[in-house]
Formats: structure tokens, C-alpha cells, sequence
């Protein structure tokens, strides 16, 4: 072999050498990506989340809430994403101090403040309120109120609805796998929130005063219940009783129709049906089962 064959050879050789080893650091780094940088964005790893709100109505003509900012509390990467309990320990207190932390980064959905009548999503109606993409587990969701929160009353008078400290103004809702619904063919995840209006809403002396009380739910793992009471035209107050210290309030539409959704399953429901001149009726062990939906017989009130 000539010198110069032997020249080109080992140039040849040592650029072989030289890519492998590019190859190689490029291959090592990735494998150790730190915590919380993102990798490059797929199609697949990016989801659609949507963020809606519906209600159980109250006995005012309306309650507005000023939502002023909605937003979801992300992971930093795909290490947790089979411990569906790992942000339990997530303090709400300091939050509201950084964006980011251990448990995962705020992202905002983007959505302008809007004035949201709670009332009209009574029965099932609904409203989305925030709309972003994730690629990773979303933990928590943060609603902050503003100032312009206030109700209708049933004679047409208007009431402030105060809030008794600024922390009372941001809303911290913790969700878990089941109180999720994901679409897999349109890579989309639906967050539902169920505002109580009759139990957010206290009143003493004339003053109006909001305890929001806001609970995630899914269609997949919890239950609804549907009924109609008569008369159509008598407006009815159904309560659903889990028999655990916890109840919730429904209001008749025009139709004597009721809905109610985000009820946990294997439940012993009371139902008591209540409305002004006639006579209470109350019924037992009414059972939720996981993703159904349960119909009443029709309820007829008498006087």
C-alpha cells in the first residue's frame, strides 16, 4: 500500500471516529434531559384541554361570578405520569408565589375575563372558560375571581356579593384521573367543574357572601340524575342527599325537569322534593352507579 493510500485511509477513519462520537454525546444527552425541559413537541404528546364550568343553581334570578382568569397546573415531565397522587402534597397557600415549583408550572388558558351567569347553567347547561394544550399531567386548576361578583334576587334587586379576603377570590380545584375525560381520537381532555350556587352563597343580616364551592367531575366516572316533577308550572327545589353530610340542590326548569351531574357512585342518595304549598316528598336509596345515568319515575306533588 502507497503512502498516500495509507494517508487517506486514516483520514477516512478518523472521521468515521469523530461522527460516531457526535453521534453518541448527542444519543447521552437526550437520555438525561433534566427534569421540566420540554423535548421536542409531537402531534400525539400535545393535548387539547378544555375547561368547563356548569352549575346547580340557586333561588335568585342570578349569580355572577366575574372570573377574571382561569388556569392549569401542569407537570414539568412525564416521571409522575403513573402516580396519580403525586400532587396531593401541593400546598395552595404559595402557589399564588411562583409559577413554578416540584409539582408542575401554571400555564393560563388565555381566555379574556368574562361575567358568567351560574344560574343559566343549572340542569346540565354549560360554559367553557378555558381553553390550552399540555403535554404533560394536569394536576390542578386555578380560577381567580375579580370584584364585580354579585346576585339578582327574586324581586329584581341587585346584592354585591362579597368576598371575605383576597385569597377567597382565587379558586384551587385538585383533579385526579377519574375526574377527567379524554378523548383519545381527538387527543382532547375535558376538565368539568360544577360550581354549587346554593351552598356558595350565604346570607346574614341583608349581606351577601361567596364561599365558593367548585368540585371537578367526569362523565366516565360519576353519575347523573334526571326526573320531572309536577305540576310543571310549580317551581320545585330537588335535594340530593348522600347521607354523609353533603347535599346538593337542584332547581325545576319551566317544565318541571331536573338534572343533576357529578354524583360519586356506590352512594346511597336521598331525594327530597320540596316545594311552597305542597306537601314534601322524600324518597331512599336512590343508588349511583359509575358513568350512568339514573331517571325518576315522575313526581307529583300534592297539596
Amino acid at each position: 500500500m502507497s503512502m498516500k493510500t495509507k494517508i487517506q485511509t486514516s483520514l477516512v477513519l478518523s472521521i468515521l471516529a469523530a461522527f460516531v462520537l457526535i453521534f453518541s454525546s448527542c444519543k447521552k444527552t437526550d437520555s438525561f434531559r433534566k427534569p421540566g425541559t420540554y423535548p421536542p413537541a409531537t402531534t400525539t404528546s400535545i393535548k387539547d384541554v378544555q375547561v368547563i364550568i356548569s352549575g346547580s343553581g340557586a333561588n335568585f334570578q342570578s349569580v355572577m361570578l366575574d372570573v377574571q382568569k382561569v388556569e392549569i397546573k401542569e407537570d414539568l415531565d412525564d416521571s409522575n405520569d403513573d402516580n396519580d397522587n403525586f400532587a396531593d402534597a401541593d400546598d395552595n397557600m404559595d402557589d399564588h408565589l411562583k409559577t413554578v415549583d416540584e409539582y408542575g408550572k401554571w400555564k393560563s388558558t388565555g381566555q379574556a375575563p368574562q361575567l358568567i351567569d351560574m344560574v343559566s347553567l343549572k340542569n346540565g347547561a354549560e360554559s367553557l372558560i378555558g381553553n390550552a394544550t399540555a403535554m404533560y399531567k394536569v394536576r390542578k386548576i386555578r380560577i381567580t375571581l375579580g370584584t364585580n361578583n354579585y346576585i339578582i334576587d327574586n324581586a329584581g334587586e341587585t346584592h354585591a356579593l362579597r368576598l371575605e379576603n383576597d385569597v377567597e377570590k382565587v379558586i384551587y380545584i385538585r383533579v385526579h384521573k377519574d375526574d377527567i375525560d379524554e378523548d383519545l381520537a381527538l387527543n382532547q381532555q375535558v376538565f368539568n367543574l360544577y360550581f354549587d350556587a346554593a351552598n356558595s352563597i350565604k346570607v346574614d343580616n341583608g349581606n351577601y357572601t361567596l364561599d365558593p364551592i367548585v368540585r371537578p367531575f367526569s362523565m366516565k366516572a360519576f353519575g347523573e340524575l334526571t326526573g320531572q316533577v309536577f305540576p310543571e308550572d310549580v317551581s320545585s327545589v330537588v335535594k340530593i342527599d348522600d347521607g354523609q353530610g353533603n347535599s346538593i340542590l337542584a332547581f325545576t326548569e319551566k317544565n318541571g325537569e331536573f338534572k343533576v351531574r357529578g354524583l360519586k357512585e356506590g352512594n346511597n342518595y336521598t331525594v327530597i322534593v320540596e316545594a311552597p304549598g305542597y306537601v314534601t316528598q322524600e324518597f331512599f336509596t336512590v343508588i349511583m352507579e359509575r358513568g350512568k345515568k339514573t331517571e325518576l319515575n315522575a313526581i307529583t306533588l300534592v297539596q
